[in-house]
């Protein structure tokens, strides 16, 4: 047993882990509880923008310009009544995101820069929204920033 302690032990001049600063800053009371999730929520936060970021730079899909039409054409007295009345069948596929084309077309014309940033923090909440229901469902703040870590990858 002894040769074993004595094989751990570091040779003289040589720096141990703890000697450096990492498990110090445990123990001094640097990392904290709120430090800790500021830290893994950046993190979260720069690993979307990562995979996400280059989506605030796309321009427009046939896609785009087909909602876009059928939304700024289409009566918007009829448009809410299709978002208010979801149960009754309406003519346009997907009724609340025709209205967002529709208000970002009237505010910004053709730019979509505000649109996928609108889009780019819808899927943020989401992430956010992933990591509460699953802090909540495993009682584990670092169960939730794993989910939301997976998540943010896209």
């Amino acid at each position: 047993m002894g040769a074993v302690v004595a094989a751990l032990r570091p040779a003289p001049g040589q720096l141990l882990l703890c000697d450096m600063g990492f498990l110090n800053a445990l123990s001094l009371g640097w990392v904290t509880p709120r430090r800790a999730a500021l830290a893994a929520g950046c993190l979260i936060a720069s690993w979307f923008l990562y995979f996400a970021g280059w989506g605030l730079r796309a321009e427009f899909t046939h896609d785009d310009l087909m909602n876009c039409h059928r939304a700024v054409f289409y009566p918007l007295p009829r448009l809410l009544g299709d978002i208010l009345v979801w149960f009754r069948p309406s003519d346009l596929y997907r009724p609340l995101p025709e209205l967002a084309y529709r208000l970002f077309f009237n505010l910004s014309q053709f730019n979509l820069l505000p649109f996928r940033a609108f889009l780019t923090g819808v899927m943020a909440l989401n992430i956010f929204l992933l990591y509460a229901f699953t802090r909540r469902l495993t009682s584990s703040r670092e169960t939730g920033a794993l989910a939301a870590l997976l998540a943010a990858r896209g």
